[in-house]
């Protein structure tokens, strides 16, 4: 997983470990108390978790970025786009793109709300990764930044 956040190596690890801290215990691990709800990510937080999510291992974060993100091209995100919507509107029983982007809308934003985000807040997160501003700095020794996207070609 180390290489998908383009980290080459122990110092880089090391420089990127507040990073991987969040990352880990902020959207891959987690500790949660059980309720009636049969879906364990609406079950709340352990207390003893978010005290422990809240540890700093390092004065500052770099802002690693996945692999993964970088590469993502308008094609391929239409694509995934196309694939949600559509099964939306087979759903709800819809032909119309526009009446499928109007039942979406509502639903975007409870998924938001419910999390304590906003659209405006995640287009700013991912058009910050996107453009590389959250990248850590290219060390100077080095002739190619670890962290360049790769152009995909077009079909």
């Amino acid at each position: 997983m180390l290489s998908e956040f383009h980290l080459k190596g122990v110092e880089e690890v090391a420089g990127s470990i507040q990073d991987l801290w969040e990352y880990s215990t902020d959207r891959w691990l987690s500790l949660r108390r059980p309720t009636g709800d049969k879906q364990v990510k609406h079950w709340p937080e352990d207390p003893v978790w978010s005290q422990l999510r809240a540890v700093r291992l390092a004065p500052a974060s770099t802002g690693i970025v996945r692999q993964r993100i970088e590469e993502a091209s308008e094609e391929m995100l239409v694509r995934g786009l196309m694939g949600y919507a559509t099964s939306l509107a087979a759903l709800r029983q819809r032909t119309d793109l526009g009446e499928t982007f109007a039942d979406a809308e509502p639903l975007v934003r409870r998924y938001l709300a419910n999390r304590d985000r906003d659209f405006v807040g995640e287009v700013r997160r991912k058009a910050a990764r996107l453009m590389n501003v959250t990248a850590p700095l290219p060390d100077p020794a080095d002739a190619e930044p670890p962290w360049r996207a790769r152009e995909l070609p077009r079909t």
